[in-house]
């Protein structure tokens, strides 16, 4: 392949995959938070988009060659998201009776008592989100300027890019678990 490694291709490189790591964590993040798919990914992939477009304006210092329609496009997917929240439809209201036994016993509730609600934070959804749109947003322009770093080379970044994956994902993990135990 092309290219050669270079230190500023390998921290770009890092940085892409420490994005990318970030912002599953984010999306991880969100939905065991009690965030709904149906409302979490419309935003997460009409907002990273704009950041990609932000952070690919900003390193090419592109920001005085913007027309309105850009600024427009930004305003819409604003209120697209904002929409999303705004118009989401409210649960059923169930008219159910009691389930049978069997089925209390399964969910681990006893007869008459109805089953746990799920917990949902709205700030660790928000956060979750947020996270993953400006992390999964500059992935694509930082690996671009790695690559760009390592003499056109595709393949170096995206080696790096999975060191930076194992470092956060399985090292880090590894390091917290082994000074507050692992679960048995």
């Amino acid at each position: 392949e092309k290219g050669n490694f270079s230190k500023d291709g390998f921290v770009f490189g890092l940085a892409a995959g420490t994005f990318g790591a970030l912002g599953a964590l984010g999306i991880i993040t969100a939905l065991t938070s009690g965030g709904d798919p149906i409302y979490v990914m419309p935003i997460v992939f009409g907002g990273a988009p704009v950041v990609n477009t932000l952070v690919s304006m900003w390193i090419g210092k592109l920001f005085g060659k913007a027309t309105n329609g850009f600024y427009l496009g930004i305003i819409l997917v604003a209120m697209g998201a904002a929409g999303v929240f705004i118009t989401k439809p409210k649960p059923a209201v169930s008219h159910e009776v009691t389930a049978p036994v069997v089925e209390r016993q399964a969910e681990g509730t006893a007869v008459g008592e109805k089953p746990a609600e799920k917990s949902i934070s709205l700030v660790s959804i928000i956060a979750g989100i947020a996270m993953t749109v400006l992390c999964w947003g500059s992935y694509g322009t930082v690996l671009h300027k790695s690559q760009a770093k390592m003499g056109g080379s595709r393949l170096r970044p995206l080696f790096c890019v999975g060191v930076a994956y194992f470092l956060i994902a399985i090292i880090v993990p590894l390091m917290i678990l082994s000074n507050t135990g692992f679960p048995d």
